[in-house]
């Protein structure tokens, strides 16, 4: 019966404490809202000018910076004068044709350093005193395209008349390989010729 009794007091006690804990928290509450409500009609009582919402004030500072931008004049600014520049004299299509000249179709065949080729001068210089070189080296008439001339057959290869041949006369040119067999697999074509002039 003891325990029992107990145990009932230990449960009101425990209720009284929640009721007491509950009790000063409400007091806690109402002590902070009346807190807040002072300090707000302290504030509203010392600035009453400023009781304007942010909203309203923001619409009225950006009407009176419109209503400024308006009235005030603009600027005078002078237009604007491109710089007078020089027409171009040359373009550079005109300054290439300058540089090279279309002479027209030329037959071309090849030659080596041999006795088939060149006979008892064979492995020797070409008739301008050069080496022959692969590549470099072409003979023509010399009426038509005289030593040091430069041409360009369209191939991307530019060579230099340094030999003349008893066969070539006319538009005929002969260009140099190092092997028969490459000079005879080069045979006869037909090629557009242009000479280098110079500016």
């Amino acid at each position: 019966m003891n325990k029992r009794r107990e145990r009932q007091e230990e449960r009101k006690r425990r209720r009284r404490k929640v009721i007491y804990f509950f009790l000063v928290l409400e007091q806690i509450i109402v002590v902070t809202i009346l807190l807040i409500v002072i300090a707000t009609a302290m504030l509203n009582s010392k600035y009453p000018t400023k009781g304007m919402d942010l909203e309203t004030d923001f619409i009225f500072q950006a009407s009176a910076a419109e209503n400024e931008t308006e009235s005030r004049p603009e600027p005078e600014t002078e237009p604007k004068t491109e710089p007078e520049t020089e027409p171009e004299t040359e373009t550079e299509a005109e300054t290439e044709a300058e540089e090279w000249r279309y002479l027209g179709e030329f037959t071309v065949t090849a030659y080596c350093p041999c006795a088939i080729c060149c006979g008892q001068w064979a492995g020797g210089p070409t008739s301008s005193g050069a080496w022959p070189e692969e590549g470099v080296t072409a003979a023509a008439d010399p009426d038509v395209l005289p030593a040091g001339s430069l041409i360009d057959m369209g191939d991307g290869n530019t060579r230099i008349i340094q030999d003349t041949g008893g066969g070539v006369k006319g538009n005929h040119i002969d260009i140099y390989m190092e092997s028969h067999e490459a000079a005879c697999q080069w045979g006869v074509q037909q090629k557009s010729v242009w000479l280098y002039v110079g500016k």
